[in-house]
């Protein structure tokens, strides 16, 4: 019910980095997309995840295997 088969390629790419400890700005300079490219796809796993931060998305990866 969290919603995880709905992230897309590209957002579970940057969960797995978020769980490597990387912050929005590290992981633009990774993709090479802008920092506001990275931002959205925060905000889009938080609102698909329910989840309140950083934190809680890697809490929530880290539940379901993803990282």
């Amino acid at each position: 019910d969290n919603n995880i088969d709905k992230l897309t390629p590209r957002e579970l790419q940057v969960i797995k980095l978020f769980c490597k400890g990387l912050s929005v700005s590290k992981i633009s300079d990774e993709l090479a997309v802008s920092f506001h490219t990275v931002d959205s796809h925060r905000k889009n796993i938080k609102q698909k995840l329910k989840a309140k931060n950083i934190a809680d998305i890697v809490r929530i990866a880290m539940e379901n295997g993803i990282c």
